[in-house]
């Protein structure tokens, strides 16, 4: 008969979970040393959770806030491997992140949240990656399925200002337009 929505809990419920498995679709198809990468989902419909298991990073989230401008973060020095400048750290991850975004353009993907808690980092293999794919796109030549509106609806997705307020990129702030 099909799952029946009836209150909003259950609409959160649906979008939530039609969210995940989004993440875990777009995940499935990407594979580098600069991407989390999805090891094993567990989707039950006898449980209401989801696990997603997913690479492992040892440092955690990238720690950016500091109190002075060329203060170096313990974090960042254990990623290293030791002494290192707020430049030669910077440069390593803006390489790694550079490295991703440009495999995710490969396949396609938009990723539309990049932020430092976006950004896992791991010590023992020196790299960081992108994680958080839920609010990503797929360009339409890079799905199962086509269809002559897949290329409008997209456009309109991708212009949408999606993910967290004080990450956007300020091309998607023009509201003049």
């Amino acid at each position: 008969k099909g799952y029946v929505i009836n209150s909003g809990e259950s609409a959160v419920i649906e979008m939530n979970v039609n969210k995940i498995r989004w993440e875990v679709y777009v995940l499935g198809k990407l594979s580098h040393e600069n991407i989390s990468t999805i090891m094993q989902c567990i989707d039950s419909p006898q449980s209401k959770e989801i696990f997603i298991v997913s690479s492992f990073a040892n440092l955690g989230e990238l720690k950016w806030f500091r109190n002075e401008q060329n203060m170096v973060l313990e974090q960042w020095t254990r990623f290293m491997g030791g002494k290192v400048t707020v430049q030669e750290f910077a440069e390593k991850i803006f390489k790694d992140l550079t490295n991703g975004l440009l495999y995710l353009s490969s396949k396609g993907v938009v990723h539309r949240d990049i932020k430092p808690s976006n950004v896992l980092l791991d010590s023992s293999t020196g790299q960081a990656k992108i994680s958080d794919f839920g609010c990503s796109l797929l360009s339409p030549p890079f799905l199962v399925f086509q269809n002559a509106l897949l290329e409008e609806a997209y456009s309109r997705e991708l212009n949408k200002i999606v993910g967290t307020p004080a990450f956007i990129p300020p091309e998607l702030c023009d509201f003049g337009s």
